[in-house]
């Protein structure tokens, strides 16, 4: 596993790396437990010589417990409500989106790339909330199968499953439970993906009761391979796809995704090239 795969786990479990103060009285309360043990192994005999320095110890490791406690509920809870608060408005539906109204079901594409897992949210956080007509938080998504492929790599392939679990973080901490169907694939390549859609289209959706009109497959995300199997996949079996539109803005001599969600779009594409539309 590389380094960046670690980072990421590691943030997904404990998740310091989103909040430093807390992180730092963590190593501060690690060393002064780690001196009272010492302490304790070396000096027991003493024990009455030397109660009163363990016990300023022990009420520094209280108060830092405290502190971290405190910090956590005046800070950060509050920060990550505003946050959270802030994200769900712009998650609202919209009349003028390109969908007029969301899936049961959805398929994603899953890459490495940040940008992919920041789509999948967005994309299956609509679903869930609300596209269009529906009314807020009464989006009709039930389940999501998400493709993803590592060409037989167990470092790409760890780090993959991981941004799968932080995916899954993210959606909840918006209150946007729904299962999430692992579907790996070996390589993510065209004819591969190609066959996982047909899969989970002619048989997967059983399970749950979808027929193939209740369901879109989202090509945003996944490598350029990927997309366009799936894009086939879709044609051949003359579902529509859908997918996510974000503006480009020149930076630095470069083109950058604009960050700001609110003018991001849902696009639907029909099996008919000719009669395709960004309504639905």
């Amino acid at each position: 596993m590389n380094d960046k795969t670690s980072q990421n786990q590691f943030k997904y479990m404990y998740g310091v790396l989103d909040r430093p103060i807390v992180f730092f009285i963590g190593l501060l309360f690690a060393g002064v437990a780690g001196n009272l043990i010492y302490e304790l192994a070396h000096d027991l005999v003493k024990y009455k010589a030397l109660w009163k320095a363990w016990g300023v110890e022990g009420i520094t490791l209280g108060l830092l417990i405290v502190a971290a406690h405190l910090v956590n509920r005046w800070y950060y809870h509050p920060k990550l409500e505003r946050e959270i608060w802030g994200l769900r408005q712009v998650l609202r539906p919209k009349r003028e989106e390109g969908l007029s109204h969301s899936y049961r079901g959805i398929i994603w594409l899953l890459s490495p790339a940040e940008r992919s897992l920041q789509i999948a949210r967005y994309a299956i956080a609509k679903h869930k909330l609300g596209l269009g007509n529906d009314a807020f938080g009464k989006g009709n998504l039930e389940v999501c199968w998400c493709i993803y492929g590592a060409l037989d790599d167990d470092e790409v392939l760890a780090e993959l499953e991981a941004r799968l679990k932080e995916l899954k973080s993210k959606l909840e901490t918006l209150g946007v439970r729904v299962p999430i169907e692992s579907y790996p694939i070996s390589v993510p390549d065209a004819q591969q993906t190609f066959d996982a859609v047909k899969d989970i289209y002619e048989h997967k959706i059983r399970d749950f009761g979808l027929s193939p009109e209740e369901v879109i497959a989202d090509i945003t995300g996944g490598y350029a391979s990927m997309s366009a199997g799936m894009m086939v996949g879709c044609h051949s079996l003359g579902v529509p796809v859908e997918y996510i539109q974000v503006p480009y803005f020149s930076q630095g001599g470069r083109m950058v995704a604009n960050p700001d969600q609110e003018t991001w779009n849902h696009l639907l594409i029909r099996p008919d090239v000719s009669d395709s539309e960004t309504g639905a």
